[in-house]
């Protein structure tokens, strides 16, 4: 017949091994089976996004606090978080088939910028909350899965000052 039909099911817990399984159906008819064409298993999904670190790392959990992910901050002399020039990128990690194209990044809850799986941030978000959004195509843009929000939270590094005793040879 030259048609191929597609059946969508959604909400089906399967197994994402099963993408490129070969399939058919049997059914039984007066006494005798007729059997399908063989069909090919095409799992398409995309679990959760979750904000980790450039390494894969997932931020820290605190009780009754939330999610957070730390900031390198030099404490100025009002103490005051100053600009660091350690910046920390920050990547929107999923797991999908097929993979994710489109990403999104919120600060607050407000998208911030365009379609990239990184970004990078520094102490001009202490203080905010992060989180992505990540598509493959399965959603509509307005229903794309979140992650959690992760706030950001200055770590101060502590510049030891060492005091030097200067003597001069008064001659």
């Amino acid at each position: 017949m030259g048609w191929l039909q597609t059946v969508a099911l959604r909400n089906v817990a399967v197994n994402t091994n099963w993408t490129g399984t070969t399939i058919m159906c049997q059914a039984a008819l007066n006494g005798g089976t007729i059997d399908s064409a063989p069909a090919v298993i095409d799992v398409r999904y995309l679990k959760q996004p979750h904000v980790v670190d450039a390494s894969g790392q997932g931020p820290v959990l605190i009780a009754n606090q939330g999610y957070r992910f730390y900031v390198e901050c030099i404490r100025g002399g009002d103490g005051l978080c100053q600009q660091s020039a350690r910046r920390k990128t920050l990547r929107c990690a999923v797991q999908s088939h097929p993979p994710a194209t489109v990403f999104r990044w919120l600060k607050n809850g407000v998208i911030t910028s365009g379609n990239g799986a990184d970004i990078t941030i520094g102490t001009e978000m202490i203080g905010q909350s992060i989180q992505c959004s990540a598509n493959n195509g399965l959603f509509s843009d307005n229903d794309m899965p979140t992650s959690q929000a992760v706030q950001i939270d200055p770590y101060c590094k502590l510049i030891e000052l060492t005091p030097k005793l200067l003597i001069t040879n008064p001659s």
